[in-house]
C-alpha cells in the first residue's frame, strides 16, 4: 500500500498543471488597443491562411512546425501568449503542447479568428 501511495503521489507531483485564459475577441480587442500590452499574438494557421487576412502586429508559425520544435517559441515564454487559428482544432493541439512544455501564461482566444472576423473586427494582408 505505501508502494502504491508513494507512486501515486510522484505521478501528481510531475505533472504540471496549467491555467489556460479563455478570452473573446472584444475583450482581446481592448486589450492590444493598449499601447503597454505584452500580448504574444500567435496565429498558428498555415502561411496562406494567414496572408489571406490576420489580427494586426500576429505572428504567424504554423502549428506543424510548433508541435515538431517548441523551442520556436522559447523567446516568448516569459510572456502571456494568445493561440488561434481559424476555428480552434489546431490551436488546441499548440496549447496542449504549451503545457506539456511548461508554458504557464496561455490564452486561447474563444471562436478564433472566425469569431474575430465575424465581429467585424479588422485583419490586415
Amino acid at each position: 500500500m505505501k508502494k502504491f501511495t508513494l507512486i501515486l503521489g510522484l505521478v501528481f507531483c510531475s505533472y504540471s498543471w496549467a491555467e489556460v485564459e479563455l478570452i473573446d475577441v472584444s475583450v482581446l480587442k481592448k486589450r492590444i488597443e493598449n499601447p503597454g500590452h505584452s500580448l504574444i499574438l500567435l496565429d498558428v494557421r498555415t502561411v496562406s491562411e494567414y496572408q489571406s487576412g490576420h489580427i494586426k502586429d500576429s505572428i504567424n508559425i504554423p502549428h506543424t512546425q510548433i508541435i515538431k520544435n517548441i523551442n520556436l517559441l522559447d523567446q516568448y515564454r516569459n510572456q502571456p501568449i494568445v493561440v488561434f487559428c481559424r476555428s480552434g482544432r489546431r490551436a488546441q493541439m499548440v496549447i496542449d503542447t504549451l503545457i506539456q512544455n511548461k508554458f504557464d501564461q496561455i490564452v486561447d482566444l474563444e471562436g478564433d479568428i472566425l469569431a474575430w472576423k465575424i465581429s467585424g473586427f479588422p485583419v490586415v494582408h
